[in-house]
Protein backbone atom coordinates (compact mmCIF):
# COMPACT_ATOMS: atom_id res chain seq x y z
CA UNK A 1 0.00 0.00 0.00
CA UNK A 2 2.77 2.43 0.90
CA UNK A 3 4.59 1.67 -2.34
CA UNK A 4 1.45 2.23 -4.40
CA UNK A 5 0.81 5.58 -2.71
CA UNK A 6 4.40 6.65 -3.31
CA UNK A 7 4.18 5.76 -7.01
CA UNK A 8 0.84 7.56 -7.33
CA UNK A 9 2.29 10.66 -5.66
CA UNK A 10 5.28 10.66 -8.01
CA UNK A 11 2.91 10.33 -10.95
CA UNK A 12 0.89 13.33 -9.75
CA UNK A 13 4.03 15.44 -9.41
CA UNK A 14 5.21 14.40 -12.87
CA UNK A 15 1.82 15.22 -14.41
CA UNK A 16 1.87 18.60 -12.68
CA UNK A 17 5.20 19.64 -14.18
CA UNK A 18 4.45 18.40 -17.69
CA UNK A 19 1.28 20.47 -17.65
CA UNK A 20 -1.34 17.72 -17.88
CA UNK A 21 -4.51 18.55 -15.94
CA UNK A 22 -7.69 16.73 -15.07
CA UNK A 23 -10.76 17.45 -17.16
CA UNK A 24 -12.64 18.94 -14.22
CA UNK A 25 -9.78 21.40 -13.61
CA UNK A 26 -9.44 22.25 -17.30
CA UNK A 27 -13.08 23.38 -17.40
CA UNK A 28 -12.73 25.61 -14.33
CA UNK A 29 -11.65 29.24 -14.22
CA UNK A 30 -8.55 28.39 -12.18
CA UNK A 31 -5.18 29.34 -13.66
CA UNK A 32 -2.62 26.83 -14.88
CA UNK A 33 -0.43 27.48 -11.83
CA UNK A 34 -3.31 26.70 -9.48
CA UNK A 35 -4.12 23.52 -11.39
CA UNK A 36 -0.47 22.50 -11.09
CA UNK A 37 -0.56 23.24 -7.36
CA UNK A 38 -3.64 21.02 -6.98
CA UNK A 39 -1.67 18.12 -8.43
CA UNK A 40 1.22 18.73 -6.03
CA UNK A 41 -1.09 19.01 -3.02
CA UNK A 42 -2.83 15.76 -3.93
CA UNK A 43 0.60 14.13 -4.13
CA UNK A 44 1.34 15.45 -0.63
CA UNK A 45 -1.97 14.04 0.61
CA UNK A 46 -1.13 10.64 -0.82
CA UNK A 47 2.24 10.63 0.94
CA UNK A 48 0.63 11.69 4.23
CA UNK A 49 -1.34 8.44 4.27
CA UNK A 50 1.85 6.35 4.46
CA UNK A 51 2.53 7.02 8.18
CA UNK A 52 -1.11 6.14 8.86
CA UNK A 53 -0.78 2.81 7.04
CA UNK A 54 2.45 1.96 8.86
CA UNK A 55 1.04 2.88 12.28
CA UNK A 56 -2.15 0.86 11.73
CA UNK A 57 -0.07 -2.12 10.61
CA UNK A 58 2.16 -1.73 13.67
CA UNK A 59 -0.90 -1.42 15.89
CA UNK A 60 -2.73 -4.56 14.79
CA UNK A 61 0.48 -6.60 15.07
CA UNK A 62 1.49 -5.26 18.49
CA UNK A 63 1.38 -7.53 21.52
CA UNK A 64 -0.17 -4.79 23.67
CA UNK A 65 -3.15 -4.36 21.35
CA UNK A 66 -3.65 -8.10 20.93
CA UNK A 67 -3.43 -8.73 24.67
CA UNK A 68 -5.79 -5.85 25.43
CA UNK A 69 -8.46 -7.14 23.05
CA UNK A 70 -8.28 -10.70 24.38
CA UNK A 71 -8.22 -9.54 28.01
CA UNK A 72 -11.22 -7.27 27.44
CA UNK A 73 -13.23 -10.03 25.80
CA UNK A 74 -12.68 -12.25 28.84
CA UNK A 75 -13.83 -9.66 31.38
CA UNK A 76 -17.36 -8.92 32.53
CA UNK A 77 -17.44 -6.01 30.08
CA UNK A 78 -16.49 -8.25 27.17
CA UNK A 79 -20.10 -8.33 26.08
CA UNK A 80 -20.06 -4.53 25.94
CA UNK A 81 -17.11 -4.59 23.55
CA UNK A 82 -18.76 -7.23 21.35
CA UNK A 83 -22.01 -5.27 21.23
CA UNK A 84 -20.09 -2.08 20.48
CA UNK A 85 -18.25 -3.74 17.63
CA UNK A 86 -21.39 -5.30 16.14
CA UNK A 87 -23.66 -2.27 16.39
CA UNK A 88 -21.76 0.99 16.68
CA UNK A 89 -18.71 0.21 14.58
CA UNK A 90 -20.70 -1.59 11.89
CA UNK A 91 -23.24 1.23 11.72
CA UNK A 92 -20.53 3.88 11.62
CA UNK A 93 -18.63 2.12 8.85
CA UNK A 94 -21.85 1.71 6.86
CA UNK A 95 -22.59 5.43 7.08
CA UNK A 96 -18.98 6.23 6.24
CA UNK A 97 -19.10 3.95 3.21
CA UNK A 98 -22.26 5.65 1.94
CA UNK A 99 -20.68 9.08 2.34
CA UNK A 100 -17.59 7.95 0.50
CA UNK A 101 -19.68 6.43 -2.29
CA UNK A 102 -21.43 9.78 -2.67
CA UNK A 103 -18.04 11.50 -2.86
CA UNK A 104 -16.84 9.11 -5.53
CA UNK A 105 -19.94 9.77 -7.62
CA UNK A 106 -19.79 13.55 -7.19
CA UNK A 107 -16.18 14.00 -8.32
CA UNK A 108 -15.79 13.91 -12.09
CA UNK A 109 -12.04 13.53 -12.41
CA UNK A 110 -11.92 10.55 -14.71
CA UNK A 111 -10.62 7.03 -13.99
CA UNK A 112 -7.39 8.29 -12.39
CA UNK A 113 -9.11 10.45 -9.78
CA UNK A 114 -11.70 7.74 -9.14
CA UNK A 115 -8.96 5.17 -8.46
CA UNK A 116 -7.10 7.55 -6.13
CA UNK A 117 -10.23 8.29 -4.12
CA UNK A 118 -11.18 4.61 -3.95
CA UNK A 119 -7.78 3.63 -2.53
CA UNK A 120 -7.81 6.49 -0.03
CA UNK A 121 -11.34 5.65 1.10
CA UNK A 122 -10.38 2.02 1.76
CA UNK A 123 -7.49 3.21 3.93
CA UNK A 124 -9.77 5.65 5.77
CA UNK A 125 -12.39 2.98 6.52
CA UNK A 126 -9.80 0.59 7.98
CA UNK A 127 -8.12 3.37 9.96
CA UNK A 128 -11.45 4.57 11.37
CA UNK A 129 -12.29 1.04 12.51
CA UNK A 130 -8.94 0.74 14.32
CA UNK A 131 -9.37 4.23 15.80
CA UNK A 132 -12.78 3.39 17.27
CA UNK A 133 -11.65 0.03 18.68
CA UNK A 134 -8.56 1.51 20.35
CA UNK A 135 -10.60 4.40 21.75
CA UNK A 136 -13.21 2.02 23.15
CA UNK A 137 -10.56 -0.21 24.72
CA UNK A 138 -9.00 2.82 26.41
CA UNK A 139 -12.35 4.04 27.69
CA UNK A 140 -13.49 0.64 28.98
CA UNK A 141 -10.41 0.31 31.17
CA UNK A 142 -10.93 3.76 32.62
CA UNK A 143 -14.64 3.16 33.18
CA UNK A 144 -13.96 -0.06 35.10
CA UNK A 145 -11.71 1.81 37.51
CA UNK A 146 -14.23 4.62 37.72
CA UNK A 147 -17.00 2.19 38.69
CA UNK A 148 -14.84 0.79 41.48
CA UNK A 149 -14.15 4.27 42.83
CA UNK A 150 -17.83 5.18 42.61
CA UNK A 151 -18.92 2.07 44.50
CA UNK A 152 -18.79 1.69 48.26
CA UNK A 153 -16.09 -0.95 47.84
CA UNK A 154 -13.62 1.91 47.42
CA UNK A 155 -13.96 2.62 51.14
CA UNK A 156 -12.56 -0.78 52.09
CA UNK A 157 -9.20 -0.60 53.79
CA UNK A 158 -6.12 -1.02 51.61
CA UNK A 159 -7.84 -0.56 48.26
CA UNK A 160 -6.30 2.72 47.14
CA UNK A 161 -2.72 1.56 46.45
CA UNK A 162 -4.07 -1.15 44.14
CA UNK A 163 -6.22 1.40 42.31
CA UNK A 164 -3.20 3.68 41.97
CA UNK A 165 -1.26 0.87 40.31
CA UNK A 166 -4.23 0.11 38.07
CA UNK A 167 -4.40 3.76 37.01
CA UNK A 168 -0.68 3.74 36.20
CA UNK A 169 -1.21 0.63 34.06
CA UNK A 170 -4.02 2.41 32.21
CA UNK A 171 -1.76 5.40 31.53
CA UNK A 172 0.92 3.08 30.15
CA UNK A 173 -1.61 1.29 27.93
CA UNK A 174 -3.09 4.51 26.53
CA UNK A 175 0.37 5.88 25.82
CA UNK A 176 1.43 2.62 24.17
CA UNK A 177 -1.50 2.30 21.76
CA UNK A 178 -1.71 5.98 20.82
CA UNK A 179 1.63 7.79 21.07
CA UNK A 180 4.33 5.10 21.06
CA UNK A 181 2.64 3.24 18.21
CA UNK A 182 2.71 6.46 16.18
CA UNK A 183 -1.04 6.20 15.58
CA UNK A 184 -2.02 9.53 17.15
CA UNK A 185 0.72 11.39 15.27
CA UNK A 186 -0.27 9.79 11.96
CA UNK A 187 -3.95 10.64 12.47
CA UNK A 188 -3.07 14.22 13.41
CA UNK A 189 -0.92 14.52 10.29
CA UNK A 190 -3.94 13.49 8.24
CA UNK A 191 -6.14 16.04 10.02
CA UNK A 192 -3.59 18.77 9.38
CA UNK A 193 -3.16 17.91 5.72
CA UNK A 194 -6.91 17.85 5.15
CA UNK A 195 -7.30 21.23 6.87
CA UNK A 196 -4.69 22.71 4.56
CA UNK A 197 -6.52 21.28 1.56
CA UNK A 198 -9.89 22.52 2.85
CA UNK A 199 -8.43 26.02 3.23
CA UNK A 200 -7.09 25.85 -0.31
CA UNK A 201 -10.44 24.72 -1.71
CA UNK A 202 -12.31 27.49 0.12
CA UNK A 203 -9.82 30.02 -1.25
CA UNK A 204 -10.49 28.62 -4.72
CA UNK A 205 -14.18 29.38 -4.23
CA UNK A 206 -13.38 33.07 -4.72
CA UNK A 207 -12.40 32.24 -8.29
CA UNK A 208 -14.84 29.48 -9.20
CA UNK A 209 -17.63 28.94 -6.68
CA UNK A 210 -19.47 26.54 -9.01
CA UNK A 211 -16.47 24.20 -9.01
CA UNK A 212 -16.31 24.10 -5.21
CA UNK A 213 -20.04 23.53 -4.80
CA UNK A 214 -20.13 20.84 -7.47
CA UNK A 215 -17.01 18.90 -6.52
CA UNK A 216 -16.02 19.58 -2.94
CA UNK A 217 -18.90 20.59 -0.66
CA UNK A 218 -19.48 17.07 0.71
CA UNK A 219 -15.76 16.48 1.14
CA UNK A 220 -15.33 19.71 3.12
CA UNK A 221 -18.20 18.82 5.46
CA UNK A 222 -16.83 15.32 6.04
CA UNK A 223 -13.29 16.54 6.79
CA UNK A 224 -14.42 19.18 9.28
CA UNK A 225 -16.75 16.69 10.97
CA UNK A 226 -13.97 14.06 11.14
CA UNK A 227 -11.63 16.56 12.78
CA UNK A 228 -14.21 17.56 15.39
CA UNK A 229 -15.21 13.97 16.21
CA UNK A 230 -11.61 12.76 16.38
CA UNK A 231 -10.48 15.57 18.69
CA UNK A 232 -13.56 15.10 20.89
CA UNK A 233 -12.92 11.36 21.25
CA UNK A 234 -9.30 12.00 22.18
CA UNK A 235 -10.18 14.71 24.68
CA UNK A 236 -12.82 12.44 26.22
CA UNK A 237 -10.10 10.02 27.40
CA UNK A 238 -8.43 12.75 29.44
CA UNK A 239 -11.73 14.23 30.59
CA UNK A 240 -13.04 10.97 32.05
CA UNK A 241 -9.85 10.74 34.13
CA UNK A 242 -8.98 14.25 35.26
CA UNK A 243 -11.95 16.57 34.76
CA UNK A 244 -12.62 18.83 37.75
CA UNK A 245 -16.31 19.14 36.88
CA UNK A 246 -18.39 16.80 39.03
CA UNK A 247 -21.06 16.15 36.33
CA UNK A 248 -18.29 14.56 34.23
CA UNK A 249 -17.95 11.83 36.90
CA UNK A 250 -14.20 11.58 36.30
CA UNK A 251 -11.78 9.49 38.34
CA UNK A 252 -10.54 12.63 40.08
CA UNK A 253 -13.95 14.06 40.98
CA UNK A 254 -15.28 10.71 42.20
CA UNK A 255 -12.17 10.08 44.29
CA UNK A 256 -12.63 13.49 45.91
CA UNK A 257 -16.01 12.34 47.25
CA UNK A 258 -14.22 9.94 49.62
CA UNK A 259 -12.40 12.74 51.42
CA UNK A 260 -13.27 12.77 55.13
CA UNK A 261 -14.61 9.21 55.11
CA UNK A 262 -11.33 7.31 55.33
CA UNK A 263 -9.04 6.15 58.10
CA UNK A 264 -5.69 7.87 58.51
CA UNK A 265 -3.70 5.28 56.53
CA UNK A 266 -6.33 5.06 53.81
CA UNK A 267 -6.42 8.85 53.65
CA UNK A 268 -2.69 8.87 52.89
CA UNK A 269 -3.13 6.22 50.18
CA UNK A 270 -6.15 8.07 48.83
CA UNK A 271 -4.15 11.29 48.60
CA UNK A 272 -1.44 9.35 46.79
CA UNK A 273 -4.03 8.22 44.24
CA UNK A 274 -5.25 11.78 43.65
CA UNK A 275 -1.69 13.08 43.34
CA UNK A 276 -0.98 10.33 40.81
CA UNK A 277 -4.00 11.30 38.67
CA UNK A 278 -3.00 14.97 38.78
CA UNK A 279 0.71 14.42 38.21
CA UNK A 280 0.42 11.60 35.66
CA UNK A 281 -2.33 12.70 33.27
CA UNK A 282 -3.95 9.99 31.19
CA UNK A 283 -4.74 10.90 27.62
CA UNK A 284 -3.61 11.01 24.03
CA UNK A 285 -0.29 12.76 23.45
CA UNK A 286 0.64 14.02 19.99
CA UNK A 287 4.36 14.62 19.62
CA UNK A 288 5.33 18.18 20.48
CA UNK A 289 1.67 19.28 20.55
CA UNK A 290 1.25 17.63 23.94
CA UNK A 291 -1.83 16.24 25.64
CA UNK A 292 -5.23 16.49 23.95
CA UNK A 293 -7.69 17.79 26.55
CA UNK A 294 -11.12 19.42 26.54
CA UNK A 295 -9.52 22.67 27.66
CA UNK A 296 -7.53 22.81 24.43
CA UNK A 297 -10.07 21.17 22.12
CA UNK A 298 -13.17 23.02 23.38
CA UNK A 299 -12.46 26.34 21.58
CA UNK A 300 -11.78 24.49 18.32
CA UNK A 301 -15.07 22.58 18.57
CA UNK A 302 -17.03 25.75 19.34
CA UNK A 303 -15.40 27.51 16.40
CA UNK A 304 -16.26 24.61 14.07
Amino acid sequence: WATCLTLAALRCVYKAFVGEYWVWLAHSRLSANVARLVRVMIAARLLSYIPLILSVSRMVRSDAFDAAVHAELHTASGGTLRWFMKSKVTGFLLVLSLIMAAQLLSVHGGPEMFLILLVLHIIVVISCAVFIVVWKLSLLRICRLRDRIRSQAADLSGGWPMMTREYQAIVDFVDEVWRRSGFSGAVMLRFGMDLVFVTFVIAGAKVDMALVVRESWLWIIVQVAALCVGLYFWAQIHSVCSSDAYPKQSLLSLAARHLGRLSRQDAVDHQGFMDCVKGLPCGVHIGHAGLVSMRRVGPILRLA
